[in-house]
């Protein structure tokens, strides 16, 4: 691709001014082991516990004590194994809702730790751990292939003297620190005697200065109750004092949980710790759940006045793998009300034999037939690949009647993936099965980076080749070292900076062509502007993002 003509304005988004060029690149890393399946280990004792969190290569837990007798009361249950954990699994009564299995490699005092996989109520593998020879660090892969670890290629461990991890720092796929997608490199842990972590402090590149990240918090201070479950936390800057972050509007957080220890409210606190309205306002939520530990209500306290839509009340209906099969949302009077702007006051939705989303239909205030936020239609069908991406999404009206999802001008999308679960090709149908356009566009293909950032996309026509859409064929989105948009450069089908004639949704364009748009951001992260520049790389347009839609 072809850069503008002319010496572009000092501001315009390169590789190079984001200070990324050689961090994020086209060439595919050596992501490390998948695991698909895992057996459940055999076990020799079985311990219950009213709570545990898992580590980084551990699980931790409250003192074990009696196997409850209550069928609705939430217990973790330790399985064991020559004196190892093997398994943990979190249930309610019968059933498991989810399980941490342990995988070890060798044998007596060679045995060591070589993976960790999260099953769900399912069974199945939704993520894994895997460890290098001396269990010092890690990759993370999802069931789909996906890197599991933001914004890292390896997690590294430090250890304290009883062996906990006392600090985890971000590295490349070669072993050289970077900064994750919070901006941070290091985190350092303090626990208690329990070796529950109760305090957390963020790091910047080389490991010791003091860092905030992109919410503005240098350390996060949690309080806990007897079984080691939270029941609060503050945030607080690199002098200690209580601030506000910038990601919820909260300087803390009040957490509740039942007698059956299910997690039941979350209140915002200010730097004094009383009560507030976060950045949309929202000062308490609490949740319910039936005697299965399914999740059954959301209530929403609002503390601040707004014009703003707000969803106060969400009642679900749950399959028997807890599985919300209809959520229905009610505003501050009771009366049944959309879930959000734009959305329905109702969703149906069906799963297949693992747990993916097949189909979710739409209801309005009133219970009649209503349409989704996005694509404005009824109904949306999905089908799903045994990795759980999902390869084909069509778009219905009531009695399954197939019609175009909104005013793209195709019916239905079939999707290919990559083996690190990314989607890389989209082509479009219409509702008789034949080729259709996504606004002019046959088919779309997507690129990523080594770090899986969306880092280029092109549109193709119906003969395989690049086709333009109101001026745009290929699109180059750039990041800087903190995995945050920092630029977008759109080239027609030749290469050259594209006249772009038109916007993307939910955001704010010049009223003239445009080739590229640059995030500005603050000194604490937060974007003041997005500066658009024209096909020369000259400025031509500044969108203040405090007064209207931005890139962030």
């Amino acid at each position: 691709m072809h850069g503008p003509r002319k010496t572009p304005h000092p501001d315009y988004p390169t590789a190079k001014r984001a200070k990324t060029s050689k961090l994020f690149v086209f060439e595919e890393p050596d992501r490390g082991p998948l695991l698909l399946t895992v057996a459940i280990p055999a076990h020799d004792k079985l311990t219950y516990h009213e709570h545990c969190e898992l580590d980084h290569d551990r699980v931790i837990c409250s003192r074990a004590a009696r196997k409850p007798k209550a069928a609705d009361q939430l217990v973790w249950q330790v399985a064991w194994a020559k004196g190892k954990v093997v398994w943990v699994a979190r249930r309610v009564g019968a059933r498991v809702a989810s399980r941490v299995v342990f995988v070890y490699k060798g044998e007596g005092k060679a045995r060591r730790l070589s993976a960790i996989a999260h099953l769900d109520g399912y069974g199945i593998v939704r993520w894994s751990r895997h460890f290098d020879a001396e269990a010092k660090s890690y990759t993370s892969r999802k069931r789909s292939g996906a890197n599991k670890l933001e914004g890292c290629g390896k997690t590294a461990l430090s250890h304290d003297k009883l062996g906990r991890v006392s600090a985890a720092s971000c590295l490349q796929w070669s072993g050289a620190p970077m900064l994750d997608e919070d901006g941070v490199h290091r985190r350092a842990y303090r626990r208690d005697k329990r070796g529950f972590i109760i305090d957390t402090a963020r790091y910047g590149i080389d490991g010791k200065k003091p860092a905030a990240s992109h919410d503005g918090v240098h350390r996060v201070t949690r309080r806990l109750d007897a079984a080691g479950r939270e029941t609060g936390r503050v945030y607080r800057d690199s002098s200690g004092l209580a601030t506000l972050s910038a990601k919820t509007g909260c300087s803390g957080f009040m957490y509740e949980h039942d007698r059956r220890g299910f997690y039941v409210a979350r209140t915002c606190l200010d730097g004094q710790g009383s009560r507030t309205g976060g950045r949309d306002g929202l000062a308490r939520t609490s949740y319910s759940y039936d005697a299965r530990g399914c999740l059954v209500a959301e209530q929403r306290l609002y503390d601040t006045p707004s014009s703003s839509f707000r969803r106060h009340l969400t009642e679900y209906f749950n399959n028997e793998r807890c599985q919300p099969t209809r959520i229905v949302c009610y505003d501050k009077q009771r009366k049944r009300a959309g879930c959000g702007p734009g959305e329905p006051a109702e969703k149906q939705i069906h799963y297949d034999a693992q747990g993916n989303k097949t189909s979710e239909q739409h209801f309005d205030a009133r219970g009649r037939p209503g349409r989704d936020a996005y694509y404005n239609v009824f109904e949306v069908r999905g089908s799903h690949d045994a990795r759980g991406n999902r390869t084909r999404m069509s778009c219905f009206a009531p009695r399954s009647l197939a019609v175009p999802c909104g005013r793209t001008g195709f019916h239905e999308a079939r999707s290919t993936y990559d083996d690190a679960g990314r989607l890389v090709s989209q082509r479009f149908f219409d509702t008789r099965g034949y080729r259709a356009s996504n606004l002019r566009t046959y088919e779309r293909r997507y690129r990523y980076d080594n770090y899986d950032h969306l880092a280029a996309t092109e549109n193709l026509g119906i003969n395989g080749k690049l086709t333009s859409s109101l001026g745009e064929a290929k699109r180059r989105y750039i990041y800087d070292a903190g995995h945050r948009m920092f630029g977008l450069l759109l080239y027609d089908r030749w290469g050259n900076p594209a006249r772009y004639r038109g916007c993307i949704v939910g955001k704010t364009c010049p009223n003239r062509s445009w080739h590229a748009m640059r995030v500005v951001r603050r000194l604490d992260g937060s974007v003041a502007n997005n500066l658009f520049f024209d096909h020369d790389g000259q400025l031509i347009h500044t969108v203040d993002c405090g007064k209207q839609r931005c890139w962030r």
